[in-house]
């Protein structure tokens, strides 16, 4: 298993908005799970976020990457080919860095994506996609049948008070924001 000081160090020098201190909250719950886990995060963008997390999951488990790559974050790379190509080599990377985590890639709307996995599949489903509170809600609603009893939900940019905070807040009546971060998380 990494460090995880390492897993943190290596996940900032990938492009991303994620905050060195909620890299090491993904690695570090993703170290909390028993081998083979599930894990799926909905806005990968470049990778940075992800690369915490494959660092963190135990061997033999799995690490879903869901994106459109037609939101506001790609305004570095608005290409979207452009931006889907820097995430498949950034998943090459994180193959070799850690080769007993398999990594998918699904590109596509993803409410429309989680009717193509099997419900009660995931341990985890980390939500940074779209920020709309519209696509907030139908994130939320689409993958929640597709977590283990006692999964954990969570997502970034929980102060986004437009979009992410409401539906949040009104689809869980239970749930926690990691201190000093934007991270929120519930237990489905």
């Amino acid at each position: 298993m990494k460090s995880i000081k390492d897993v943190v160090a290596h996940a900032s020098a990938v492009k991303g908005y994620m905050h060195p201190r909620e890299l090491l909250w993904l690695c570090a719950t993703a170290q909390t799970l028993t081998a083979p886990a599930h894990w799926c995060e909905i806005g990968c963008w470049q990778g940075r976020s992800s690369t915490a997390v494959v660092g963190g999951l135990p061997p033999g488990s799995q690490l879903l990457l869901v994106d459109n790559f037609s939101g506001p974050t790609t305004r570095e790379m608005p290409d979207a080919a452009a931006c889907q190509a820097q995430i498949e080599a950034e998943i090459g990377r994180m193959r070799e860095w850690v080769p007993d985590v398999t990594v998918r890639l699904a590109i596509g709307e993803s409410d429309v994506l989680a009717q193509h996995e099997a419900d009660g599949s995931f341990d985890v489903v980390f939500i940074d996609g779209d920020h709309k509170y519209r696509k907030v809600v139908a994130d939320i609603l689409a993958w929640r049948p597709k977590m283990k009893p006692g999964g954990l939900m969570s997502g970034h940019d929980f102060t986004n008070k437009c979009g992410v905070e409401p539906a949040v807040r009104e689809l869980f009546q239970n749930f926690g924001q990691v201190p000093d971060s934007s991270i929120w998380f519930a237990r489905v």
